[in-house]
């Protein structure tokens, strides 16, 4: 029996998350164990061609944000026609080699503000535009991948305020190699990260990173999973400003289905980083601290699921070193009668940045509500709204953001 190995947590590195409402919080990137999974069930696909299944999805969102580059005195307002389409393809080259392709595009065009417009088709970080491939040899397996995203939005950067285009290109590339021992799998891997800042406000922040990771993950029993994870890397920038650095972090975890309709996972790290010195940040902190990830989904009923997640986490910094997060976040989902949902999320961060010149302790908080409607089995559409503020202790850097979304999506 393989150990299972689905969303398990990944203590001190966040993974790409995709909110129903928008990204109400950050959107942030991790260096996961296995490369993001763009696969689904066979009845999601809607379109077969010989060996291949597609699924293909394109809508249009329309939104109207208050406050589109997150000021507290000079807000500019805007509606944004957002068109959009996700493909994702999955190939059985044999009986136990996939290869997985995805492709998520969109652009953003603003009503009154075109210098916001997107400089370059957007390709979000859930969308898994990229490809994978498992290759499975005895009771190894083995996963390539190579991912890429772009994006504009300021809102992702939980640290920026006054920002109108926060464009970067991020390309993630690696290999993961799995030994299958039943009820014990040992993982290994090494990646490569780039970043490239799209403006000149941010190409200080333009990095390579190259990493290597390991787990060692047992099941027990049916439902449990426990082990310990670890992850090395390098951090290199093109520019002066940012300093380089190394980082390492190892912890537990743990992931279990309590009951039939409760399930829960959590892990813990120590991390430690070393950074250069004489960047013209001003930071000159080393990394000595810990992160936690805690989560409990619940299934009340067939109309009704909520779920609630702790975690402490050190990300890189954007005018600092490093920055320590808090995060708290629930979110419900409510089937509220046949074709008709409503979900809700409310979140919180506190986040402390690890020194220099521009450095900021922030509180930001939000929540929002969306209703979907299924029109069809192919059209759907759901009306969002969410709200955002952030209090900074550094004058000026203070806001709040309410956005309205109308998203019509149809499924090919």
């Amino acid at each position: 029996m393989s150990v299972k190995t689905e969303n398990l947590p990944h203590p001190g590195l966040r993974r790409p998350r995709c909110y129903p409402l928008q990204a109400l919080g950050v959107v942030v990137l991790s260096f996961s164990f296995l490369c993001p999974d763009i696969s689904a069930q066979s009845e999601d696909y809607n379109v077969k061609a010989g060996p291949v299944q597609l699924k293909i999805v394109s809508g249009l969102r329309t939104t109207y944000n208050d406050n589109i580059n997150l000021s507290e005195f000079d807000r500019l307002d805007d509606i944004i026609f957002s068109p959009y389409t996700n493909l994702t393809a999955v190939w059985p080259v044999t009986d136990t080699n996939t290869l997985r392709v995805g492709l998520g595009i969109s652009y953003n065009k603003y009503l009154n503000n075109s210098q916001a417009d997107s400089n370059a088709p957007i390709l979000s970080a859930d969308s898994n535009t990229g490809a994978d491939l498992d290759i499975v040899v005895g009771d190894f397996r083995f996963n390539i991948y190579d991912y890429i995203s772009y994006e504009q939005d300021p809102i992702d950067n939980g640290a920026l305020s006054n920002t109108l285009d926060f464009g970067r290109f991020i390309n993630r590339a690696g290999v993961d190699g799995t030994w299958d021992l039943n009820d014990v799998e040992l993982t290994l891997g090494i990646y490569q990260e780039n970043y490239w800042s799209m403006t000149d406000q941010f190409d200080y922040l333009d990095r390579s990173t190259q990493g290597a990771k390991g787990r060692v993950a047992f099941q027990l029993g049916p439902e449990t999973v426990v082990g310990v994870q670890a992850n090395a890397s390098l951090n290199d920038y093109d520019g002066n400003i940012q300093n380089d650095g190394t980082r390492f972090s190892v912890g537990p975890f743990i992931r279990s289905k309590i009951t039939e309709n409760i399930s829960a996972g959590a892990g813990a790290s120590f991390e430690l980083g070393s950074f250069d010195r004489g960047g013209l940040n001003g930071d000159d902190r080393d990394l000595t601290s810990y992160s936690l990830n805690g989560d409990v989904s619940h299934r009340l009923n067939r109309h009704f699921t909520h779920d609630l997640s702790v975690t402490r986490s050190v990300d890189l910094g954007t005018f600092s070193n490093f920055e320590e997060i808090w995060e708290v976040r629930y979110n419900t989902r409510w089937n509220v009668m046949r074709h008709v949902m409503i979900s809700t999320t409310s979140f919180v961060e506190f986040a402390d940045e690890s020194g220099g010149f521009a450095s900021d302790d922030y509180i930001r908080y939000g929540s929002g509500v969306s209703l979907g409607y299924a029109w069809t089995k192919k059209l759907t559409s759901t009306l969002s709204y969410n709200y955002t503020k952030k209090e900074s202790q550094i004058f000026g850097r203070d806001y709040y953001q309410n956005t309205v979304s109308l998203d019509l999506r149809y499924n090919w």
